[in-house]
């Protein structure tokens, strides 16, 4: 049930780009966490949050298919990524993404500030959103079948920006997201976190901890910069994949409009029409290779945003426990700094299961580029096939007394051949490549895993002190 009660301002309740703020709750959604941020933001005192459901800050302007959504997820063990837009005390309002992924006591929610249009185009889509769940609710559909009835509708209007799940979408938006912000960060030359404890700061364990926080958080940048090239493959691959589909489509009309055209010949035609009909079949053939390249492709660029967006994931978690570690320095109550090592426990074990997730992402994609390798060579082979018949074709139409619209048809067959060897020449190049930017990952992704061991025996140490 909503909360809120405070009539919205209409107004944005302002935080730094450069702010993380994080909060965890129990499995039913009742806040046991949260830093500074999230309390200014919001307007609450943390104390006055904790223990409170978390749509407190719910803003009745976020359709109930996004929460549905979000707890399906959520409660699978997967994390979620989504546009929120929240509603501080004071009725004011702020736009975040959040990730919200399992923890072993509940729930833990990272959010950053949205900068790209994307934020815009999701709000639009969220209007929609909440006129067809009122027409529901007004109509007499439960709570619960207006959520599904959005929700089939937000699926649809996903499909329809050219993603094939929310997840594909949302991996996408945060990928985005993230590199807005930096970008932004870098301009205006912020810090994310700081850079050492506050001085005074006694607690050594606590030193350590955020010591070895840094370093791993250093290695992780070092695997981001090696990982950069995967959006760009990601996108060369699709257009490729998009080219060679196109070009399969008018082999199959060209050949079509060829064997149409030859039949009023009679006896005349019969050679050039056997050569369009072995056209034809072999375009046909073409086509339905393509359409397994494609599957294929849609599943090797879905594992590849899916480990750019859980390297994105791992960077905002680890940038908001430096952060969070940074807050907590220094505090001098025992029960509140034993409590906070759990939290920043919370946060790192966040960030452990998030690069283990981002590991099977690369070992997906290792066991799918075969794959690709393999349909992309049976349909060089079929290029070969229909090369043969087009100068067959070209060389028949040579001796008609009517041969002008067959040299054109075979004539632009030869030049979508041209076209299809080129980008199939190009797919090989960026599967090699792609081939080789994941060999190499491994041993980076071994080097943040023992830094995260290190960080538990720390926090195991600090909290034991």
């Amino acid at each position: 049930m909503k909360l809120q009660t405070t009539p919205p301002t209409g107004s944005a309740q302002g935080f730094e780009i450069n702010e993380t703020f994080f909060s965890t709750t129990d499995p039913s959604g009742v806040i046991t966490a949260g830093n500074q941020v999230f309390s200014r933001t919001s307007g609450y005192e943390l104390q006055e949050l904790i223990g409170q459901p978390h749509n407190i800050i719910r803003h009745h302007e976020v359709p109930r298919c996004v929460f549905k959504l979000l707890w399906e997820t959520a409660r699978a063990g997967h994390h979620f990524i989504g546009y929120v837009k929240n509603q501080a005390r004071n009725g004011n309002h702020y736009w975040v993404l959040a990730v919200i992924v399992p923890i072993p006591s509940g729930y833990l929610s990272v959010r950053i500030k949205p900068t790209t249009k994307l934020q815009a185009a999701v709000e639009q889509l969220y209007g929609k959103l909440l006129a067809l769940e009122s027409a529901q609710l007004a109509a007499g559909a439960s709570e619960g079948a207006a959520a599904t009835a959005s929700a089939t509708v937000l699926a649809a209007e996903i499909r329809k920006l050219g993603f094939p799940s929310y997840d594909a979408f949302s991996h996408h938006c945060l990928n985005e997201e993230v590199r807005s912000r930096d970008a932004e960060i870098s301009r205006r030359q912020l810090r994310l976190f700081p850079t050492q404890l506050p001085q005074g700061s006694t607690e050594a364990g606590l030193q350590a901890f955020f010591q070895q926080a840094s370093v791993t958080y250093e290695r992780l940048n070092v695997l981001v910069d090696s990982l950069a090239p995967f959006a760009a493959i990601g996108e060369s691959i699709r257009q490729r994949k998009d080219a060679v589909e196109q070009i399969a489509e008018d082999f199959r009309l060209n050949a079509l409009n060829a064997h149409v055209a030859a039949h009023p010949l009679g006896a005349e035609g019969v050679i050039i029409g056997t050569v369009a009909q072995f056209l034809n079949g072999h375009a046909n053939t073409l086509k339905g290779n393509v359409s397994a390249l494609t599957t294929t492709i849609r599943d090797t660029t879905s594992a590849v945003t899916s480990i750019a967006s859980n390297i994105s994931v791992a960077r905002i978690q680890m940038e908001m426990l430096l952060s969070f570690i940074a807050e907590v320095a220094g505090r001098s109550d025992a029960g509140e700094s034993g409590r906070l090592l759990t939290m920043a426990r919370d946060l790192r074990n966040a960030f452990a299961t998030t690069v283990d997730s981002a590991m099977r992402s690369i070992s997906e994609l290792q066991g799918r580029i075969p794959q690709v390798i393999a349909n992309n060579e049976q349909l060089r082979k079929d290029i070969i096939y229909l090369h043969v018949a087009q100068i067959s074709g070209l060389t028949e139409a040579a001796r008609l007394r009517e041969a002008g619209n067959f040299q054109t048809m075979f004539a632009s067959l030869r030049d979508q051949i041209e076209s299809a060897k080129v980008q199939l020449e190009e797919l090989g190049n960026i599967v090699g490549q792609l081939t080789q930017l994941t060999d190499r990952t491994p041993p980076q992704f071994k080097s943040i895993h023992e830094s995260l061991s290190l960080m538990q025996d720390l926090g195991d140490e600090a909290r034991a002190v």
